[in-house]
């Protein structure tokens, strides 16, 4: 996990770093790799279930940590069909308009006045329907989100996604880790990792190389006290992380967690999952 970059917004005492690019607050969640996991599962049922459960909380984090880029988006594309409709509704009255006048002025028998205000008219109705294209593309969703990004509001909500979506990450991949756990060794069911014989019993069931990969080793540590910190410390620093200050995001003693850092974290769970998928199965 690399230090943060984005843009500190400070209002009293209250603190935090937002990622400001519209780019980073993408998808995380691998369709492709899922469904091969998926595939590689099937023919092992609880498997399978236990897969699909991180899979389901995994992709319904990824589609709640992409919803700002969506905002600007989806603003645009509201305000564009908002701006097409008014416009041809109003091209639509000056046509009907001018067929009005055109019957009228021809009953007064006033034709020399008829093919100049028809014209008018006719230009009119015209030109609002050339302006819709230019009016949609006058705003960019770029430029709609530097806008909404200067908001206090919407400052506080983009900077809490991060670290909700980085607590859930994990959360879901601890629940698949103990699921794994116990469908390894039936003898473990209604352990969980807070238990003193966890780590044990994951060594016995998985070896050594999986337990640090996964449980002991610096990586992991780091990430499950990162979650720790997030959940039960405010997102401040905690003694368990002082031995990796220089792998975190720090700003006043908190844990700066930003758009960069979700997508970090995922690039680390998904091999993890792999690695404890192939003691069942056979990956593709």
């Amino acid at each position: 996990m690399k230090a943060a970059k984005g843009d500190g917004k400070k209002r009293g005492f209250f603190y935090h770093r937002i990622t400001t690019s519209l780019g980073e607050y993408r998808s995380f969640y691998e369709s492709e790799w899922a469904k091969r996991r998926v595939a590689d599962c099937a023919s092992n049922e609880p498997l399978s279930d236990s897969l699909l459960e991180l899979l389901y909380a995994w992709r319904t984090l990824s589609a709640s940590f992409r919803f700002p880029s969506q905002i600007a988006p989806l603003y645009k594309k509201f305000t564009d069909s908002f701006t097409a409709t008014a416009l041809r509704t109003r091209s639509e009255w000056v046509g009907a308009l001018r067929l009005r006048l055109a019957d009228r002025l021809r009953m007064l028998g006033r034709s020399n006045d008829l093919e100049f205000l028809v014209g008018l008219l006719a230009d009119a109705e015209q030109d609002l329907v050339t302006l819709i294209p230019s009016i949609q593309q006058g705003v960019t969703s770029q430029e709609i989100w530097d806008g909404f990004i200067q908001e206090p509001q919407f400052q506080m909500t983009v900077a809490g996604i991060p670290k909700q979506t980085y607590a859930g990450l994990y959360f879901a991949f601890e629940t698949f880790l103990l699921r794994a756990l116990h469908l390894k060794d039936s003898s473990t069911q209604g352990m969980t990792t807070s238990d003193q014989r966890f780590v044990k019993a994951f060594r016995d069931a998985f070896g050594e190389p999986l337990t640090h990969d996964c449980w002991t080793g610096p990586s992991a540590v780091r990430i499950r006290e990162t979650r720790h910190a997030i959940v039960h410390n405010g997102a401040r620093m905690t003694p368990a992380l002082r031995n990796y200050r220089s792998r975190l995001p720090i700003d006043n003693g908190n844990l700066s967690i930003v758009a960069q850092h979700v997508t970090e974290l995922h690039g680390e769970l998904r091999p993890k999952v792999d690695r404890i998928l192939s003691v069942f199965v056979q990956l593709t």
